[in-house]
């Protein structure tokens, strides 16, 4: 991804996100039939599995930070520094995994960890951002085996094993991986 596309899908994303917070006060999420919104904060209740299955019409989900209080800056997230490790775990929840409509769903910059296995269900997935995480993308790459249908996956700013990666990547001729 170019310069120019790069801060393109962060003026999006904070588009959605000034919109999502004009039109929904007191909910900090908001959905139609073809694309939605959900800020992390949003996934931190108990009553997160409900609201992402709220999603379940949806085709394109952005799931971002609301604002930066609580989030920390940690080593950087390619780093095989061992403090890598300490980072704080921040998951998505199972339920992400029950959005079979899905086609495209970015997950950037949210200091994940690692995936859910549930991931694995969107089988409808054609275009997945993972870029900016704390992600071990060595340990992921079976559940991102299962989504046949992707064409294109940034992994970008994760922590990458080049040469596991490209192995896995032979035998997928139609995906397209920007790392």
């Amino acid at each position: 991804m170019n310069y120019f596309s790069r801060h393109f899908l962060l003026v999006f994303v904070i588009f959605l996100t000034i919109v999502s917070a004009c039109s929904q006060s007191t909910d900090r999420y908001t959905k139609n039939q073809d694309a939605g919104y959900l800020s992390i904060e949003g996934l931190i209740d108990a009553s997160i599995n409900e609201r992402i299955k709220s999603f379940y019409e949806v085709e394109k989900l952005v799931v971002s930070k609301e604002n930066e209080s609580g989030w920390h800056v940690y080593p950087p997230r390619e780093s095989d520094d061992p403090i890598f490790d300490q980072v704080p775990q921040k998951l998505l929840y199972d339920a992400i995994g029950d959005l079979r409509q899905l086609k495209y769903l970015s997950v950037m910059d949210l200091d994940l960890t690692s995936l859910p296995e549930s991931i694995s269900r969107l089988t409808s997935l054609d275009t997945l951002n993972l870029s900016l995480n704390y992600l071990t993308i060595s340990r992921e790459l079976d559940k991102l085996s299962q989504l046949k249908k992707l064409k294109y996956l940034d992994i970008r700013n994760n922590r990458i094993d080049t040469l596991i990666l490209k192995k896995w990547m032979s035998d997928k001729p139609g995906l397209k991986v920007v790392y």
